[in-house]
């Protein structure tokens, strides 16, 4: 990376010396990447360039890095407390579990509520980034929150509907499932216990 900057350093300086245009627009970089950077304030830990989509869109490219390490935990937290009409609040974080219980006695880890569909109970979800690119919160990632805390942090509001089909499919998936493994028991059973 440091070779990245020398080289960028001497093209600029050379663009600087030859013409009024390089001037220009070796300052019209400067200026966007100084306002990118400030844009992002007190957040910087979360800058990505615009070439990626920006900040917003800096968790698809690199999740489980400067992102997410529990540095929004004190957000989250004022939201809940904040909120006292939205109940329960599941949350889906790459935190150790022993966290969610100083978030408040309403908040609930939300891994074992996901089914393969989506988040099997209603309410509120709140997400983090490291939670949000696993690929079994891939629900989460089809949608747009409902409120964004952070640049790493959002919120989902899921209605009983949405929870009780995707309860429904894991069910009838699972069923399906269930009736199959019988089947092929069934058909392999006397190849098994046959008499030798």
């Amino acid at each position: 990376m440091p070779a990245l900057y020398i080289t960028a350093g001497v093209w600029a300086a050379k663009w600087w010396r030859q013409a009024q245009f390089g001037r220009r627009f070796v300052g019209a970089m400067v200026l966007m990447y100084v306002l990118s950077s400030a844009s992002v304030l007190p957040s910087s830990y979360a800058f990505f360039s615009y070439a990626v989509g920006g900040s917003s869109q800096g968790w698809r490219w690199l999740d489980n890095s400067n992102l997410d390490w529990g540095q929004d935990i004190l957000t989250v937290m004022k939201w809940i407390q904040s909120n006292p009409e939205k109940r329960p609040v599941y949350i889906l974080t790459a935190l150790p579990p022993g966290i969610t219980p100083d978030l408040g006695t309403d908040v609930l880890p939300g891994r074992p509520e996901m089914a393969p569909d989506g988040p099997s109970k209603p309410m509120w979800w709140i997400v983090t980034a490291d939670a949000l690119v696993k690929p079994e919160n891939r629900w989460f990632r089809e949608r747009e929150p409902t409120e964004r805390l952070s640049i790493t942090t959002s919120v989902f509001y899921v209605s009983p509907e949405v929870a009780q089909r995707n309860r429904e499919a894991f069910w009838i998936r699972s069923r399906h499932e269930h009736i199959g493994l019988k089947l092929i028991f069934r058909a392999i059973e006397p190849l098994l216990f046959a008499p030798r």
